[in-house]
């Protein structure tokens, strides 16, 4: 794959109907082409591992992915089984400080989390940052993804919020 097919394949991701609209926008702003590392938090089934490992990220980097629930991480091992030694998953157990413990400091380019961090306690939100401080590199990117106000009237009653009391979320920052 050339340099040049990397940004039209990104874009080919951000068209994918399993991509909600959050998840788009992150797909659109992280610096993904050039990531020879990336860690998720978080994997669930592993579909977004999958599609990045399949479309995205060149054919050397890298992809370590935890979750907390052993099904989660056996249904991620199982999709990410064709992409070889490139993915790593596995699964963490209560203390989130150890979800990298043999991953170098400063070691990702890119720190992934989508939909998770609205499902932790401000303690384990903390312990999430403090990891993802640790593992990116300078000049790297945390990528996260929350609820949003959705853009269905059943997606938008279900958050309890219209466009006009929640904005949009940022999804990426440089550290």
């Amino acid at each position: 794959m050339t340099e040049q097919e990397l940004p039209s394949r990104t874009a080919a991701v951000c068209t994918e109907s399993s991509v909600g609209p959050a998840t788009k926008a992150l797909l659109q702003a992280a610096d993904l082409k050039s990531a020879n590392f990336v860690f998720e938090f978080g994997s669930g089934s592993g579909g977004l591992a999958d599609l990045l490992l399949s479309t995205v990220l060149h054919a050397e980097c890298q992809y370590h992915a935890v979750d907390q629930s052993s099904v989660q991480v056996e249904l991620t091992q199982q999709r990410l089984n064709k992409h070889g030694k490139r993915a790593h998953v596995r699964q963490i157990n209560g203390d989130l400080t150890q979800a990298a413990e043999n991953v170098p400091d400063g070691a990702a380019d890119v720190f992934l989390s989508t939909y998770v961090l609205d499902i932790l306690s401000d303690q384990d939100i903390d312990a999430v940052l403090c990891l993802a401080h640790r593992l990116v590199c300078p000049g790297g990117h945390l990528c996260l993804v929350g609820l949003t106000y959705g853009n269905t009237p059943v997606s938008k009653l279900a958050s309890g919020k219209t466009p006009s009391l929640m904005p949009f979320p940022q999804c990426t920052t440089t550290l």
